[in-house]
């Protein structure tokens, strides 16, 4: 069950550890079985998307990882305009029905907006949303939801 505090800055955060991850990914998994669309391809948003992709490749028996990186963050907890950078044989991959885009999370939409411009028809997942999501609506399953105010802050981050 995920932790929620109050840092020092006055922030509400929920802090996931790996069990978190690891139950939000195996309820994506059976989600994306249950749905009976094949996945050939996963691609991880780097970072954040890096280690949910590769638990789900594992259990999904999913080889082919490919990455994308985007930025929308930047260190002080302030948000830009997102940038995608991608190389160029990843295209085709990205526009193929059997591919699943991973991320660490849904916060202002920009990200997948910008994943949703290159690569219309792929699955998309995010670990943690902070918006309550349709997936038969929106194309984007979410297992975990946070409150808007809060900050997320995943394991493999620093303290």
């Amino acid at each position: 069950m995920p932790a929620v505090y109050t840092d020092l800055t006055g922030q509400e955060v929920l802090r996931l550890d790996y069990t978190d991850v690891h139950e939000g990914v195996t309820r994506a998994c059976n989600y994306y079985l249950r749905t009976e669309k094949p996945i050939k391809t996963i691609v991880a948003v780097s970072r954040g998307g890096l280690v949910p992709a590769t638990v789900l490749s594992h259990l999904l028996g999913i080889r082919d990882v490919q990455v994308i990186q985007a930025a929308s963050y930047t260190d002080n907890r302030k948000q830009h305009k997102v940038n995608l950078q991608f190389a160029l044989p990843l295209q085709e991959v990205l526009q193929s029905a059997e591919t699943l885009v991973v991320d660490d999370i849904y916060d202002t939409g920009q990200t997948m907006a910008a994943i949703k411009n290159v690569s219309p028809n792929s699955l998309k997942f995010c670990l943690v949303s902070k918006q309550l999501l349709m997936p038969s609506r929106t194309g984007i399953y979410c297992s975990i939801i946070a409150e808007p105010n809060q900050w997320v802050k995943f394991p493999w981050e620093r303290d």
